[in-house]
C-alpha cells in the first residue's frame, strides 16, 4: 500500500496499492480489524437508514432510563433517598452504561488494539470513572462517602447518543438531496458536428 487518505466526514477512504502484492480482500480485512465496516457501493442509503434506526433506538432507550435517574438524583439534594430509590438508579444507570454505552466501549477497544485513542476512548473513560466511583461509593460508603454520580455518566451518554442521532438525520437528508440532484442530471446531450445534430448519452 503506497498511500491512504481517509475522510471520516464522508466515510470514504482513497487507497493506492499494488494489485499484484495486495488484494482488496486483505485491505477489507485490515479495515475491519481496526473496528470499521465496509459499505459496499450502492448500499450507502441502506447503511444510513441502519445507522439512523440504531441511534434512534439507543437515544430513546437512554432517555427513558436516564430521566428517572436524573430526577431521583435531583431529589437527593433535598431529601435523603431510601434504599429502593438508590438501587433503582443503580440498575437504570447500569443499563445505560453497558447497553447504550457499548458503542463507545467497542470503538475504544479497537482503538486500544491499534495502540491509539479516539473520542470514544475519552467518553468510555469519563463515564466509566463516574459510574465505577458511584458503584464503590454505593457499596463502601465509609471509603468514598455517599456521593453518587450515576446521573452524570447516564446524562453524558444520552447527550452524546443524541448528537449521533442528529448527525444520522442530517446525513440522511444530505444523501437524499444529493440523490435528487443526481436525478436531475440530463441523460442525453445534443452534439453538433458539421452542422449535424446527434443525440449521445
Amino acid at each position: 500500500i503506497y498511500s491512504v487518505i481517509v475522510n471520516f466526514g464522508t466515510e470514504k477512504a482513497l487507497i493506492e496499492y499494488e494489485e499484484k502484492d495486495v488484494s482488496i480482500d486483505q485491505i477489507h480485512k485490515r479495515i475491519e480489524k481496526l473496528g470499521y465496516s465496509i459499505i459496499k457501493e450502492g448500499k450507502e442509503i441502506e447503511h444510513l437508514h441502519n445507522d439512523l434506526y440504531k441511534y434512534k433506538k439507543l437515544f430513546f432507550t437512554s432517555l427513558i432510563l436516564t430521566l428517572p435517574v436524573f430526577i431521583i438524583s435531583i431529589l437527593d439534594i433535598f431529601l435523603k433517598l431510601n434504599l429502593f430509590l438508590i438501587i433503582l438508579i443503580f440498575i437504570l444507570a447500569t443499563v445505560v452504561q453497558f447497553y447504550v454505552g457499548r458503542v463507545f466501549y467497542r470503538s475504544a477497544f479497537f482503538a486500544l488494539k491499534s495502540k491509539t485513542a479516539n473520542m470514544d476512548t475519552l467518553i468510555a473513560l469519563g463515564t466509566s470513572a463516574a459510574y465505577f466511583y458511584s458503584l464503590i461509593a454505593l457499596f463502601l460508603p465509609e471509603i468514598f462517602g455517599n456521593n453518587l454520580y450515576f446521573d452524570t455518566s447516564s446524562v453524558i451518554i444520552t447527550l452524546i447518543i443524541l448528537g449521533r442521532y442528529l448527525e444520522s438525520i442530517a446525513k440522511g437528508k444530505t444523501s437524499s438531496a444529493i440523490k435528487k440532484l443526481i436525478g436531475l442530471q440530463p441523460k442525453t446531450a445534443v452534439t453538433i458536428k458539421d452542422r449535424k445534430e446527434t443525440i449521445v448519452n
